[in-house]
This record gives structure tokens, C-alpha cells and sequence, in this order.
């Protein structure tokens, strides 16, 4: 009985990512427990927790600062702002530096 077989996938396009996106990226791939981190950050672990599972969406921009210092982060901008469907402006993703 023929079998057919079908053609592998295409890859999917790459969503655009943000910072936050970035960052939680960087703090999976740094090999330091959230727990750890947390406390170099001067967080609580719950909090930072909360943050990479996405139950809390945002951290305050001294937070971030602290992370990215002690995760060794870089900010590579890209270009120019992109217009978005609404018209206003905002900035291309960031990409944060290995």
C-alpha cells in the first residue's frame, strides 16, 4: 500500500521580539538559577519567576537595568524606527548580546 509522505515544513517566519522578549531569552540562556539571579538583582525570586513565565508582564526600569548589568547585556539597535499600523512610531527589536 503507497504511503505518502509530506514535504517537511517550511520554517516558520521569525515574530518580531521585544526587549522583554530578549531579556527573558538571556536569563534562560545564562546558566544562573532565576533564584540566584533574583537575589543579585535585589528581587524576589517569586517576582522574577513570575516575569520569565509571562505572569507578570513588566519589571520597573531599574530592575531591568540591574539585570542586564549583571547578565553582562548589550543593546544592538537596528536602523531607523519602524511606522506601525496605527501610524506612531516605535523602535525595531533590540537584540541582547551573547
Amino acid at each position: 500500500m503507497p504511503t505518502s509522505t509530506n514535504p517537511p515544513a517550511a520554517p516558520r517566519p521569525e515574530a518580531p521580539t521585544t526587549f522583554t522578549d530578549e531579556l527573558k531569552r538571556a536569563i534562560r540562556r545564562s546558566g544562573v538559577k532565576p533564584s540566584v539571579l533574583a537575589v543579585r538583582a535585589n528581587i524576589s525570586p517569586a517576582l522574577l519567576s513570575r516575569f520569565i513565565s509571562g505572569v507578570r508582564p513588566s519589571l520597573t526600569t531599574a530592575t531591568v537595568d540591574r539585570l542586564v548589568d549583571i547578565l553582562d547585556l548589550h543593546l544592538v539597535g537596528g536602523g531607523q524606527p519602524e511606522a506601525t499600523a496605527k501610524g506612531s512610531r516605535k523602535p525595531k527589536a533590540f537584540k541582547a548580546g551573547e
